[in-house]
Order: structure tokens, then sequence, then C-alpha cells
């Protein structure tokens, strides 16, 4: 069975030859997923010179593999984020994520980026094979 992400296959992004001299740059931004990319184009925009680099291609990775979609949903629940660090640093975290989707819908309403981006609804599903998790809560 072949597992190769459609979005990989039907994409035609541009491919980069590996470095093969030194460069200067003020950052260099690792990953060229969405985030990455976001990063590298809002720092050049305030005039940074940056160098972005990416283990394979860009957005080949968990960008391709996972649709592009932007969520700010975290891998550890809320409540173990709380317990971690506290209520107003889970708050900004969260906060921070949905500014950070905010910030990406006007980049690509402003420079008029053809790529489909719209708000949807999201959920969250319980594994009902798992065990009640109401014990990681205490």
């Amino acid at each position: 069975m072949n597992s190769t992400s459609y979005w990989i296959k039907s994409a035609a992004l541009p491919q980069f030859a590996p470095l093969s001299s030194d460069l200067q740059v003020d950052v260099v931004v690792i990953g060229g997923g969405l985030t990455g990319i976001t990063a590298a184009y809002l720092l050049t925009q305030e005039g940074v010179k940056v160098a972005l680099i990416e283990r394979q291609g860009c957005a080949e990775a968990d960008t391709g593999h996972t649709t592009a979609h932007l969520t700010y949903v975290t891998d550890a629940r809320l409540h173990h984020l709380v317990k971690v660090f506290g209520k107003d640093a889970t708050k900004a975290f969260w906060e921070g994520g949905l500014a950070a989707i905010d910030q990406i819908a006007e980049i690509v309403s402003r420079r008029q980026i053809d790529c489909e981006f719209k708000w949807v609804p999201g959920f969250l599903h319980a594994d009902p094979t798992a065990e009640d998790d109401a014990k990681e809560r205490d």
C-alpha cells in the first residue's frame, strides 16, 4: 500500500539544492512547514535576513501529511498544562495559537494567496477503546 500523502504527490513545490557554501544571515529558521515558512516570511517583512532550512522538502513533513490544517489544539490536555504551567500561561498559550492562525488568515487575505484557506469546525474525539482518562485529571 502506498502511503504517500496526496498533498505531497499533487503539489508543485519548488525543490532546492543543499547548501554548498556558508551564508551570512541574522536568523536561521529550522523547518519548512507552515509554521517555519510563516516565521521566515514575517521576519523578512521586518527586514531580517533569514535562512529557512528543511531536512526534506518544504511542506513535506508534518504539514504535508496533515492536509496543512492549522489548529491551536494542544497534544497535552489543557488541564495538564494548567497543572504544569499555571492558568495564566496556559491561557496565553491557547490565545497565542489562535492569534497565529488569525495572522496567517490575514496574510492570505492581504496577499490574495489562492490556497483555499477557510475556517472550519474541529472536533476532539475520545478513543472509545481507551480507559477513562478521568484519573489523568486528578
